[in-house]
């Protein structure tokens, strides 16, 4: 009560805080008049009530309101301006009001409305407290179903914010209907107009996981955001992401999956259209360091993609890329052991597929490389020559070569392996029936000036037969053939007593090789 008012006044306060629109409980007569005609936006007004008691009488007649809105039950700081209602029609001290604070008024904070009155006779407002302005239990605007509809130019239709620091969400879209087409949120947009969305993301955020729209999905093969344009637009667009310029991993659209079926994404594309340029997801970048599409894999171990794309149709593209740079994959780090890779392909081993296939030219510009596969160069006895040339001490049959005199004879074959291949083994092929000694076959690599190192070297054994031997001890320091330095040649010694002989069927030597020659 302000100073030097006497009288004893009592507010009840059988209160109706509601939306435009909304009636309470109460006389006909105080009811709130008219409603908004259907197709128009509802307003930020509310209907309030309340009867008006002085000395114990109810008051009738005219009397002047200013209402307030405050952030504390007592102290405080208010809210928003003072809203005057002058004149106002007391019956039987019932009356009712329409207040207007304003949209920003209400942002889900506690808020009291304080109410001040003065009547016919009175030199002064009268404070008559506060009360607190409670939520009514079923907002019609809030019903499951709802619709909220207006006309907003230049603004937002409906804003949402949760400052809290621990993770929560502003608005959480969920549905736990198995269905395929069930979606947490939806966004559809049907305008024929240039850029359009379904849903907007955007992200102004430095901080290293924000993200403008972030999808997850913890079930089957439902997806964690899904978008839809039904517009034939050019931009018009399902799910649209963007990130301020500057920010640091910030994320337009991210999607993220913790399910362990194979069938589970966090950001799912689908094209299914029979004709046309469609897409399921379409990645564009016009900066010259931008990406349309970027895929990060961060795990360990295990099979992880950062993108990854797989068809199923004949003529179907697992990844199809167009234009300058189609797909442009970039490998960071990597060891020998765990390497990293800009774009892994595999194929199933069955039938006729392809880790990578190119219906044209194909240019590499760098090391080319893939998984060391293996290699034989089988050197008959026919690559063999003495090495006093061809004589009558010497026997080649093409197939099978001897001496054919009475003393030992050294003889020599060329070896053309690929550049940069591997040499892991060297076997000789051979027959021994002279217990005077055995023959040796050895591997050479030699400068272009005659200085030659063994990298293997075999024996036979005077057993009286046919026999080989293998000699996989290759010294890693010669293993790798280099045909830019280096020539490579086989050396066999083969004892006899003119009788008795070590002959030489062939000479395979096994070696591998991850690139091309």
């Amino acid at each position: 009560m302000k100073a030097g008012r006497a009288q004893r006044w009592w507010f009840g306060l059988g209160v109706a805080l509601l939306l435009a629109g909304l009636i309470a409980s109460a006389p006909l007569a105080l009811q709130a008049q008219g409603s908004a005609p259907q197709g128009t936006s509802a307003g930020t007004a509310f209907t309030y009530q309340g009867r008006l008691l002085k000395n114990d009488n109810p008051v009738s007649g005219s009397c002047d309101f200013q209402f307030s809105l405050w952030d504390a039950q007592s102290g405080g700081s208010q809210v928003g301006s003072e809203v005057t209602k002058s004149g106002l029609d007391v019956q039987e001290g019932y009356f009712a009001v329409d207040l207007d604070f304003g949209g920003s008024a209400f942002t889900g904070d506690a808020h009291y409305l304080q109410v001040e009155v003065k009547c016919g006779g009175d030199s002064a407002y009268t404070n008559l407290g506060r009360v607190a302005l409670n939520g009514a239990p079923y907002a019609l605007g809030l019903r499951p179903g709802a619709v909220i509809n207006g006309s907003v130019p230049g603004g937002t239709g409906l804003t949402v914010v949760n400052s809290s620091s621990t993770g929560h969400y502003a608005i959480s879209g969920r549905t736990d209907s198995n269905n395929t087409e069930a979606v947490g949120v939806y966004g559809h947009a049907s305008s024929t107009s240039a850029e359009v969305y379904g849903v907007l993301g955007e992200v102004q955020s430095a901080d290293s996981s924000s993200a403008g729209v972030k999808g997850v999905s913890n079930s089957g093969a439902a997806p964690g955001v899904h978008g839809v344009t039904t517009s034939d637009d050019d931009f018009a667009t399902g799910v649209y992401g963007s990130t301020a310029p500057g920010s640091n991993r910030a994320f337009g659209v991210k999607g993220e999956t913790y399910a362990s079926g194979t069938a589970s994404a966090g950001v799912h594309g689908s094209a299914r259209a029979s004709s046309g340029e469609v897409y399921g997801v379409y990645g564009q970048s016009d900066s010259s360091s931008g990406r349309g599409v970027y895929g990060l894999a961060t795990d360990s171990d295990g099979t992880t993609y950062g993108v990854y794309g797989k068809s199923v149709s004949y003529l179907g593209n697992g990844v199809g890329g167009e234009g300058h740079t189609g797909v442009y994959g970039k490998a960071v780090g990597g060891t020998l052991i765990n390497p990293s890779y800009g774009v892994y392909a595999a194929a199933d081993p069955s039938g006729e597929s392809y880790g990578i296939y190119s219906d044209g030219d194909a240019h590499v510009d760098g090391l080319l490389t893939w998984k060391p596969v293996t290699g034989y160069l089988s050197i008959p006895a026919a690559a063999f020559v003495p090495a006093d040339n061809y004589n009558s001490e010497t026997l080649n049959s093409g197939a099978f070569i001897r001496p054919n005199g009475n003393l030992p004879e050294n003889v020599y074959a060329p070896v053309h392996l690929p550049h940069n291949a591997v040499i892991t083994e060297m076997t000789a092929h051979w027959r021994d029936t002279y217990s005077g000694g055995d023959g040796t076959i050895t591997l050479y690599r030699s400068t272009f000036v005659g200085n030659s190192v063994p990298i293997a070297q075999v024996s036979t054994s005077g057993s009286g037969g046919d026999g080989s031997s293998s000699d996989s001890s290759i010294d890693a320091a010669y293993a790798r053939v280099d045909n830019s330095g280096f020539m490579y040649y086989v050396n066999a010694y083969l004892p006899t007593d003119g009788t008795d002989y070590v002959g030489i069927y062939a000479v395979v030597i096994e070696y591998t090789i991850d690139r091309p020659h």
